[in-house]
């Protein structure tokens, strides 16, 4: 069986947002949704992301995304070794952006899955299951499904007087990943503007109308889809509790000198001056602070050690490679960064508006959002060969986290 795995996730998040605006909270930038905000260290729509990455049927993963957001998750694809990641943008229904990614869907894969963004807790073990009875009995449709608990009332339309109260042993919520043949699902979708009445509000539904049956694969785990911001505080108390994180800091500190002609790169952003720090890679102070900072806390070494000056293939090499092999670094030895606080001395040029394009870069390549990134600037005063303006220096403290 081999999978096109298609994440919906392209909703404005305004539930959300007024959820944070009622509670009196402020909404983490840049978020532009919720998908974006980090849950118990780890961007929502990231975990989303990662918990199917041990599922070997899947054989590419397309995303259906907002505007703009595009190059956050390339970013999360690249320093977090995710495969197969494919962005396209989303529509202004679910329907039109589960299309909009089917049509991008490779050839190769016989079979879609389709899942909700804003479901980061499913379990593995219960999407291999639903793969293994879909490949087993041969069906053209399935998704898991939780056995409801709560007796349910039905009322009249448009009024709250009970009509009837259900039989709850009949009662299945259904929930994502969402497994179909392929033709099957393309099918159902050809056949949609025939349908009158209220839109399908998932792809089972969808194929029930088209005239598919449609199978449930039970499980036991909590796979909530995150709507509120009380659902966000439970599912990040459940990860807290279910991990019982342990957390690391780790300090890191750089300084170049700084000499005519030379590129002056900062935390990943290039700064309008004359002068640039003299180093064997691309002499980035705040990203070689913040790698030692990382490597520091998990007692994995120092960058001198991983990027010799030694080795030609570090000759002027960029930073944000050498950041995403820490991050690797970090990852396999079940760590991963949670908070950055910087300090950049610099007597020249100014930073001003530039530390807020440092804070989105240094974020993105981390898979944080901004508010887990600080970086402050401070000048020599006037002393010595900083105060001169030839150098550059940086302090860097993190914090880690295990996965």
């Amino acid at each position: 069986m081999r999978i096109s795995l298609i994440i919906a996730a392209g909703g404005s998040g305004s539930r959300f947002r007024a959820g944070l605006s009622k509670a009196g909270k402020k909404a983490a930038d840049p978020a532009p949704t919720k998908l974006f905000h980090t849950l118990a260290g780890t961007p929502l729509l990231l975990r989303t992301l990662q918990a199917f990455q041990s599922v070997p049927e899947v054989k590419e993963t397309i995303v259906a995304l907002p505007q703009g957001v595009e190059a956050v998750v390339k970013n999360w694809a690249k320093a977090h070794r995710l495969k197969s990641i494919r962005c396209v943008r989303g529509g202004k229904t679910r329907a039109e952006s589960v299309q909009r990614a089917l049509r991008a869907a490779s050839a190769k894969q016989g079979w879609v899955m389709v899942h909700d963004g804003a479901r980061p807790l499913v379990e593995s073990a219960a999407v291999r299951r639903l793969t293994g009875q879909a490949a087993k009995r041969s069906w053209d449709a399935c998704l898991l499904a939780k056995k409801v608990v709560p007796t349910i009332k039905q009322t009249a339309s448009g009024r709250m007087r009970v009509e009837q109260t259900l039989d709850r042993e009949r009662l299945y919520e259904a929930e994502t990943p969402q497994l179909f043949r392929k033709a099957s699902l393309q099918k159902a979708y050809r056949a949609l503007r025939q349908f009158k009445g209220r839109a399908p509000t998932d792809e089972a539904a969808l194929m029930e109308k088209a005239g598919y049956a449609v199978e449930l694969v039970a499980h036991d785990g909590w796979n909530p889809k995150i709507t509120s911001v009380s659902d966000f505080e439970l599912a990040e108390s459940f990860l807290r509790r279910k991990q019982g994180l342990e957390t690391r800091m780790g300090l890191g500190s750089d300084t170049h000198r700084l000499i005519a002609g030379r590129p002056f790169w900062l935390g990943g952003v290039r700064l309008e001056s004359a002068y640039g720090p003299l180093g064997h890679s691309d002499g980035d102070v705040l990203w070689h602070a913040l790698m030692d900072a990382l490597l520091g806390a998990a007692a994995l070494g120092d960058i001198g050690e991983l990027f010799s000056d030694q080795d030609p293939k570090n000759k002027n090499r960029a930073s944000s490679d050498m950041l995403a092999a820490v991050l690797e670094k970090l990852r396999r030895k079940g760590w991963k960064p949670v908070q950055i606080d910087a300090v950049v001395h610099l007597e020249r040029p100014k930073l001003g508006a530039a530390k807020k394009a440092m804070v989105f870069s240094t974020a993105r390549l981390l898979g944080l959002n901004a508010e887990n990134v600080s970086i402050k600037a401070k000048t020599f005063e006037g002393v010595g060969t900083g105060g001169a303006g030839l150098l550059v220096s940086c302090e860097v403290l993190a914090v880690i986290e295990r996965i």
